[in-house]
């Protein structure tokens, strides 16, 4: 029996007609006959087509940039996070696909005469099936391979189906099977989606490996390589008006237009109007890479380098999306006081307590960013000596990596309360004596994520959802929004207190690790209010102004 926390499954999408409903009950059943089928199959197949029809359209009306958009935000069902899965592509597109096939011989009686139900072309024939994909693949440092298409055969695979090693076993009459050497193994298929969906040569395709490999290393993030690759690969999936894919050197102002501004498949914006930033980021995204084409040569016909892009680049003319004002969510003093007394007359265990402490107080006096923090080892902690202008001195420093500065390490001073907390917090945790330099500083203690148990001597790194979880749940026990409010308010909280003590804004900036001062400066001034210190400095020097 299900438990009342489980959400009930819709059984059709919503607006759909009585036909409609018939020939998804007559899919789900010819799902459920098939051989071999689990029974979670049909199911599985009800919640993806719910969840791909479910803005009120019939089939009919979908197109296939639809369902390659769909396709593209495969996650899991029972994740409540994202997650980039080639399997779960596939398994959707296979689930959409054989919906479309099923109701192309579907009728229905109108005027006693039998017509199909689905009029018009199905939208899944435009779509690339996997074994026409093109081969080959980029491998970028620090990250598995992105592949397009099936690797080549003497490409070892990087794991093996459980059911086929058992069905292995079986076969030799033994329950273990020996591991076949590396040049022996055969790869194992990987399912995914070009970046480009239709025919192209070889030149466009190196064009498009060379351009991922120097997103990555101009800042040596991973993170970079792959949401450009995936908005690529969503613009080169169709053009305007749900159009069928172009070659990349066909693509006009109007593809481009439209993509910017599609409404996004998930999110907080679904289906609606994007936000700012996602247009701002589509847009640099497709003038990044038509710049790169229009500069990459490749060899002519009469053997002399030319450009790779001979016509104009489809961005050109379009002005760049502005910005918004900065709206930065700090938190009052008196916020601050209560977050931390919540954790303090928390009932959790004190190694949760001391380092969710410790790293909350780090946030809001370094002012670093969340990732910055969670990537720090024992060895990037020093206690060294320092001549100032006051003298020689010990301070506590640490080394850190920032966001976008291509893995460059910097160093700067550890404020001691963050040193203290931190000797606290490792005490407490009965790790002071046994750390070594390449342990993590924060490791997972008791219930961590989703209620998952982990353990004490853990030493990998927390994860950054752990981190929103534990802001989140303190917030919500000392009485904050956590709507408004989110683990980078402590970083705007560092800020904006520092300023209102008197600290130097170029002293906080380098602090901050701001390189802009523009938009330092607008940040501080929203931080900081709408105060005029010097306007009472000058009635006092106009005093005769004042009204008797």
């Amino acid at each position: 029996m299900p438990s009342n926390n489980t959400p009930s499954l819709s059984l059709y999408p919503p607006g759909w007609p009585v036909e409609w409903q018939q020939c998804l009950n007559a899919f789900i059943r010819h799902l459920a006959e098939q051989p071999g089928a689990s029974p979670k199959s049909p199911r599985e197949a009800r919640r993806v087509l719910l969840s791909f029809f479910s803005d009120s359209r019939l089939p009919g009306d979908y197109s296939t940039q639809d369902i390659t958009s769909f396709v593209i935000s495969a996650r899991n069902f029972q994740s409540r996070h994202k997650f980039f899965n080639e399997d779960l592509q596939q398994q959707w597109r296979s689930i959409v696909s054989a919906f479309y096939d099923f109701a192309a011989t579907c009728t229905v009686s109108r005027d006693g005469t039998q017509v199909p139900l689905l009029q018009g072309p199905l939208p899944t024939r435009g779509i690339v099936p996997p074994s026409t994909k093109p081969t080959g693949h980029v491998r970028l440092p620090g990250e598995q391979a992105i592949w397009y298409g099936e690797p080549p055969l003497d490409e070892p695979p990087r794991t093996y189906q459980k059911r086929e090693r058992l069905q292995q076993a079986d076969e030799a009459g033994s329950p273990k099977q020996t591991r076949q050497p590396r040049q022996q193994r055969q790869a194992k298929p990987q399912a995914s989606m070009a970046l480009i969906a239709v025919e192209t040569d070889d030149v466009w395709k190196r064009c498009m490996l060379d351009y991922l490999r120097s997103v990555y290393e101009r800042g040596r993030s991973t993170k970079s390589a792959t949401l450009h690759a995936g908005q690529l690969r969503l613009f080169f999936s169709g053009s305007a008006g749900g159009g069928p894919p172009k070659h990349p050197a066909e693509y006009t102002r109007v593809d481009v237009e439209d993509f910017v501004h599609r409404a996004p498949m998930g999110g907080r914006n679904a289906g609606g109007e994007p936000s700012i930033g996602t247009k701002i980021t589509r847009l640099h995204i497709l003038r990044s890479f038509y710049k790169y084409t229009e500069n990459y040569t490749i060899e002519g016909p009469n053997g002399k380098p030319q450009r790779l892009l001979q016509t104009l680049p489809p961005t050109l003319g379009i002005p760049q999306v502005k910005r918004g004002e900065p709206r930065p969510k700090a938190m009052s003093f008196d916020e601050i006081r209560r977050f931390f007394a919540a954790i303090d007359a928390s009932d959790a265990g004190p190694a949760l307590r001391a380092r969710d402490r410790c790293i909350f107080i780090w946030y809001l006096v370094t002012l670093r960013r969340r990732e910055s923090i969670l990537r720090l080892t024992w060895g990037d902690i020093a206690r060294v000596t320092i001549t100032d202008k006051d003298g020689p001195r010990e301070i506590w420093q640490y080394s850190f990596t920032e966001k976008g500065r291509a893995g460059a390490v910097e160093t700067l001073e550890l404020p001691e309360s963050c040193a203290q907390a931190l000797l606290d917090y490792l005490r407490v945790s009965n790790r002071l004596e046994t750390i070594k330099p390449e342990h993590y500083l924060f490791v997972p203690v008791g219930h961590g994520h989703n209620g998952a148990t982990t353990y004490a001597d853990s030493h990998k790194p927390l994860w950054g959802s752990t981190i929103v979880y534990s802001f989140r749940r303190w917030a919500t026990r000392a009485g904050l929004d956590t709507e408004k409010l989110s683990v980078h308010s402590f970083r705007h909280s560092g800020i904006q207190q520092r300023l209102l003590a008197g600290e130097d804004m170029f002293d906080v900036m380098k602090s901050s690790g701001h390189r802009s001062l523009d938009i330092f400066y607008r940040y501080a001034r929203r931080l900081t209010g709408v105060t005029d210190p010097g306007a009472s400095k000058i009635e006092k020097r106009f005093s005769f102004l004042e009204v008797k």
